[in-house]
């Protein structure tokens, strides 16, 4: 019994030694690979970290150009496929079947400075000019009251877009939402001499292409806007109009001036022309050297003395690039990327240490990652697997020494005589194969002393025979030797008497 625990407890201690070598050499080669990662990262050189914070920087202004730049490009598309929608009516007035939806007649009437025009209740607000002649436009009101369908789903689907609208040859148009446009604008403008109007015309735009208005201050007060306009063509008459699409610029001038992707980065966005949309204060101070002055709006940025004015002429090219700024004791990151659609460009400022210091919070990162990984992961694991690894050790141990114990305790029977004991064979392996040979062996022993028992009862058998006779010869032995004295004896009381 002891020599069997003491091989168990040597298994066991010999297989917890070699999982807790195991783990420990694991475990200290992962430990080792993080901490010389974190080392590694810790030891950018500042060439390197000035090259990454480039990348970094002018791939934010990038994305950010291109977010704004989408709800641009929405915009223009959806122009266009109004135009399309207006073409598709026109070509097909039999199909649209003029006049059914919206009678001329029934809402049209003239206003009080002689200019026509519809009521509060229909969906667009219709304007005809006093100098057109009614009946020139009647038909064409017609057919465009079917862009009523399409008009309020296109702003409910671009969020800055504030009017959709479409103008015809004479400066009658349709305006969503209905406003009352004709108790607004004078009777007698021509609105095909505005500036949303005229380039979409043949002569400024052949390639019959969607185009952006310059900017203009929205004179209902909704601030800064710019409009995407789309020719409109029938096979029939050529150029027919325009529809637009105002957008106020609000949106994204709020995005531009609360975008700020690196904690204390700036932005600002500029026209084609170099005239700032977007110019958060301390950008202005930054660009400028000044406050700005009350009432100020759009700035003037191409005539500037210092490091900025290269800038500006860049972003006016629509470049997308990055440039290193040293001003006094401060040095700036500064990278730039164009608004594609509206011919704008977006601009991120940031001072060089608050980006380092960015960076050098992401290696303190890294260090706190790596320490939480190694005592939050790493060891609580391993041990966690040395634990596991060592009641899985011993659970199997106990199966494999359960059927060695029976072995034992059948061997101990065997030597106090009990040849009829067998051990349990459970399996093919060693301890199988030595209780298979235990079985064997203590058959054998029971027919050797077996047949040890029967030569002895038979050597026994004949040993008593020949005592038997020993016997008999012994006692004819000691009679003849009783019967010779008896006879000596008679012959000398024979020769006594003779003498």
């Amino acid at each position: 019994m002891q020599i069997k625990k003491s091989i168990r407890a040597y298994i066991l201690v010999f297989l917890s030694t070699l999982i807790v070598l195991s783990v420990s050499v694991t475990a200290y080669l992962a430990i080792d690979s993080i901490v010389i990662g974190g080392k590694n990262a810790e030891q950018i050189t500042s060439e390197a970290l000035q090259s990454q914070a480039e990348k970094l920087l002018t791939q934010l202004t990038v994305t950010s150009a291109e977010h704004n730049d989408m709800i641009l490009e929405n915009v223009r598309l959806d122009a266009g496929t109004v135009a399309t929608y207006a073409q598709n009516i026109f070509e097909n007035s039999e199909t649209f079947a003029r006049g059914t939806y919206w009678k001329f007649d029934d809402h049209i009437f003239m206003g009080a400075r002689g200019q026509y025009l519809n009521g509060m209740d229909d969906v667009s607000s219709v304007f005809i000019p006093n100098y057109v002649n009614i009946d020139d436009v009647r038909e064409e009101m017609e057919l465009n009251a079917y862009l009523d369908y399409v008009f309020p789903k296109i702003l409910e689907n671009n969020p800055d877009a504030v009017a959709i609208w479409m103008l015809g040859l004479q400066g009658e148009g349709r305006y969503y939402p209905n406003i009352g446009l004709g108790n607004i604008l004078p009777p007698d403008v021509n609105l095909t001499k505005d500036i949303f109007f005229a380039p979409a015309t043949p002569e400024n735009n052949p390639e019959r292409n969607i185009t952006w208005s310059i900017l203009y201050d929205d004179p209902a007060g909704q601030g800064l806007m710019i409009t995407a306009t789309a020719p409109i063509y029938t096979q029939q008459n050529g150029f027919v109009g325009v529809i637009g699409i105002d957008v106020a610029l609000g949106g994204i001038i709020k995005n531009i001036e609360e975008y700020n992707p690196i904690e204390l980065s700036h932005s600002f966005l500029i026209d084609g022309q170099g005239y700032s949309i977007a110019l958060p204060e301390h950008v202005y101070e930054e660009i400028l050297g000044k406050t700005r002055e009350q009432n100020e709006s759009r700035v003037n940025l191409n005539n500037l003395s210092n490091d900025f004015s290269s800038v500006v002429e860049k972003m006016r090219e629509g470049s997308t690039g990055f440039m290193y700024m040293a001003r006094g004791n401060e040095e700036h990151y500064v990278a730039y990327a164009p608004l594609k659609n509206a011919g704008f460009s977006l601009c991120t400022i940031i001072e060089k240490e608050s980006l380092l210091s960015v960076i050098d919070d992401l290696h303190q990162e890294v260090a706190d990652s790596t320490q939480n990984m190694i005592y939050g992961r790493i060891l609580p694991f391993g041990i966690l697997v040395t634990l596991l690894s060592l009641v899985i050790g011993f659970v199997i141990l106990n199966k494999k020494f359960r059927p060695l114990k029976k072995l034992i305790d059948a061997s101990k029977e065997l030597s106090e005589g009990s040849f009829d004991v067998q051990a349990d064979v459970t399996s093919d392996d060693e301890i199988g194969q030595l209780a298979s040979s235990f079985n064997k062996m203590a058959q054998n022993l029971k027919i050797q002393q077996e047949n040890l028992e029967k030569t002895i009862l038979e050597r026994t058998g004949e040993l008593q025979q020949k005592i038997g006779e020993l016997e008999k010869y012994k006692k004819l032995t000691v009679d003849r030797e009783l019967k010779m004295v008896e006879l000596k004896n008679r012959i000398k009381e024979v020769e006594g008497k003779i003498h």
